[in-house]
This record gives structure tokens, sequence and C-alpha cells, in this order.
């Protein structure tokens, strides 16, 4: 699995190329208390500075998230854990928004977060997903965009 990539954004780079393995939470059949889907998120070399990292999910009766903020350092992997609770079998997706902290951010991602007003620099769509059809689907639904116009340094 590659980089997700995208155009110009953040001070020129052209990026940030972003890394998520696996790419789908693929969930087995659920029998019972929580299903576990695990991933590893990095930046890719050409991002020089940190990001915060903020995850919603479409659903939040059916998953559980850690960490919902975070920071996502260059050269390192942050963890993020999926929880699914039984249910139905749908199509949901996790929206992982990412942004390039000023100098005067909080030291911890939630205040920096809860404290923003700009959009975020980057959205990762991750779709969610619990069987094998499911999972086809998801495949093709992957995406990262920035908005339409990025964000001056």
């Amino acid at each position: 699995m590659g980089f997700l990539r995208m155009g110009m954004g953040m001070g020129g780079v052209e990026g940030p190329p972003i890394r998520i393995v696996p790419e789908a939470a693929k969930f087995g059949e659920l029998q019972g208390g929580f299903n576990f889907s695990h991933h590893k998120i990095s930046l890719g070399p050409g991002v020089k500075d940190k990001l915060g990292l903020k995850v919603k999910c479409s659903d939040n009766r059916m998953y559980r998230l850690r960490p919902v903020y975070a920071w996502v350092e260059p050269g390192k992997e942050t963890l993020l854990s999926i929880a699914r609770l039984p249910g139905p079998d749908k199509m949901d997706k996790l929206v992982i928004h990412l942004a390039k902290p000023a100098a005067s951010a909080p030291l911890e991602p939630g205040p920096f977060w809860k404290g923003r007003k700009e959009p975020p620099d980057f959205l990762l769509s991750l779709p969610l997903c619990l069987n094998a059809k499911t999972a086809a689907a998801a495949e093709e639904q992957t995406s990262l965009t920035a908005p339409s116009q990025p964000r001056s340094s």
C-alpha cells in the first residue's frame, strides 16, 4: 500500500504524503463484544513538521476510536485503534482531519483542535466495513482531500 497523495498544500511541499496501513478497516464476523481494527498513520519524507490529527466517525454508537486527537510526527507512526460493536452490516467511514499547528499551539492535540476555527488542511476518508462485499466497495473509497483554498503559512 502506498502513500496517499494530493496537490500543493503545506509550505510548497507536494503532498503531504500520508500513509495509513491498512487503507480500509475490515472487521470479521462479530460474535458478541467488540471487534478491532488497528492502523498505522505516518507522514512521508516531504513533511518536516508534525500535524494535528482528529478522527470523526459516521456512527459513534457503533464504533469506539482511540485516539480521537493526536500529533503525527515526521518519521514516527501514530497507531489508530477502531473497535466495532455488534450491529447490522453497513458501510460507515472515518474522516481523519489533519492540520499543521502554529508555533503557539497548545502542547496537547485536544485543546489544539477545540480552539481551532480554520478548516483542516487535509481530510482522509477511511471506509469501515464488516464483510467481503462491503470491503470490496470500500477499497475504492479511501481518499485524501484538501480545502479548495490551502491555508497560507
